[in-house]
């Protein structure tokens, strides 16, 4: 694999277990696994022993000297261990080892499910929990999984209250200093990373990377159920609900059940009514940023998305994707119930609560209950009394566009919807609906 050599035997199988990611050693108390004895005793005494070397500074304390030397390091700013290629430091030899593969450019450990590399064993053990889907770290509060213990410490200090960094503009408290610095970002409009193919600036080297992916449409995260590929982890993991139909997070007003804590936030402005994100251009509001961002491309006229059978430009990656299946013919999402097919997971969704009898979206002045939003908004026009639609010719109002388009073919005599048994048209589809009923009725 890496071509190192040892003098034992139990060495290189110790070794080995680096580029295999094995680790067969487990803490107990804690559920966390290592590649060696020595090491899993060493955890051990996080959970057991006395911390007794404490930090005369700060007043951390440590159950080894050499951790509270190497902690000292924090205040003194001492980094003795210096790269020889760019200078520099580290405080810690181990830290520098792993700066060196930036270097060296060697990635000798190879995920065995996708053959991505790595230069690192933890990040491609990491890697292979986004195969897995797996979550080890639990909070013991709420039960949300983390991939890292890092994250995990992180989140609890959201229960803990202990949130020492805040924010002067907003006064927003965050768990440490890093996450404080990248919040500031958003009052600055700071956009330090900057895509090379298209100009786009981002606030985050993630955002970056993930925006790229749309360039080379390359989707490193696949499902292992349906092997449906993703650019982002996040989208992965909201996928599998589909095929495990897990759904932790109940909207208290409707008991519509959500995947995640932000679907759940983002599904509560429905009933709020909050729009927290505004267009610059036109004040429009939105319940989410994602949408807004979309929306702005309206007003820029970018369209740096193509599709490669017609060339037909558009704003946004999924809008490509769910427009080339127009020349495919292909309906990847299907019904479990009834075997029909759809170009888009919403529509299927929206179908599935037909069969669950659903309809989420109430009205606040009648009562009555919608399957869609979209069906919602235009029944609220109604008590609204608002009719912003006008004909030009004879001066009559519509609340809704479609109404106003059907009237005008009353003044223009069109009648595009078409009976495929008798050639008779009509101006309005209930029309043709009511009249194909004749055809049944005859039929039967």
């Amino acid at each position: 694999m890496c071509e190192k050599s040892f003098a034992q035997s139990s060495r290189l199988t110790i070794h080995k277990r680096l580029h295999t990611g094995e680790r067969p050693y487990q803490c107990d108390i804690c559920a966390q696994s290592f590649a060696r004895t020595e090491v899993l005793h060493q955890h051990r005494l996080t959970h057991t022993a006395r911390k007794q070397h404490r930090c005369q500074l700060c007043d951390k304390a440590y159950t080894r000297v050499h951790h509270l030397k190497n902690h000292m390091m924090v205040h003194t700013g001492e980094k003795p261990y210096k790269c020889v290629q760019c200078d520099k430091t580290f405080a810690l030899q181990k830290y520098l080892k792993q700066h060196q593969i930036v270097h060296s450019g060697e990635k000798s450990y190879e995920c065995d499910i996708c053959h991505k590399k790595f230069g690192y064993s933890n990040v491609l053990r990491r890697h292979r929990l986004t195969h897995t889907g797996e979550k080890p770290y639990k909070c013991t509060v709420c039960n949300t999984g983390f991939v890292q213990l890092g994250v995990l410490k992180k989140h609890q200090k959201c229960h803990t209250a202990a949130q020492p960094d805040k924010c002067d503009i907003c006064e927003r408290r965050f768990g440490d200093k890093f996450l404080l610095k990248r919040h500031m970002r958003c009052h600055a409009r700071e956009k330090c990373y900057k895509c090379q193919e298209c100009n786009k600036s981002f606030g985050r080297s993630s955002y970056l990377k993930a925006h790229q992916m749309t360039h080379n449409r390359e989707r490193p995260h696949k499902c292992l159920v349906c092997h449906r590929g993703f650019a982002k982890l996040a989208h992965l993991q909201r996928h599998r609900v589909v095929h495990t139909g897990e759904k932790n997070y109940q909207c208290d007003m409707c008991q519509q059940r959500l995947v995640d804590r932000s679907a759940l936030r983002n599904h509560m402005r429905v009933h709020t009514g909050e729009k927290p994100y505004k267009c610059g251009v036109c004040n429009r509001g939105f319940t989410q940023l994602s949408n807004l961002q979309q929306h702005q491309k309206t007003h820029t006229g970018e369209k740096p998305h193509r599709c490669k059978v017609c060339g037909k430009g558009f704003s946004q990656w999924a809008s490509v994707r769910q427009h080339e299946q127009i020349h495919t013919g292909e309906k990847p999402f299907k019904c479990q119930m009834c075997a029909r097919a759809f170009t888009q997971l919403s529509s299927l969704k929206v179908h599935m609560r037909i069969h669950e009898g659903r309809k989420p979206y109430k009205c606040n002045v009648c009562g009555h209950h919608f399957r869609q939003l979209g069906q919602l908004k235009q029944h609220s026009m109604i008590h609204m009394a608002e009719k912003a639609y006008k004909c030009q010719l004879c001066e009559k109002q519509f609340s809704q566009l479609s109404n106003l388009k059907q009237h005008l073919w009353m003044h223009s005599g069109e009648k595009p919807f078409k009976c495929e048994e008798c050639d008779r048209t009509y101006t309005a589809y209930a029309s043709l609906k009511k009249h194909m009923m004749k055809h049944v009725k005859q039929g039967s």
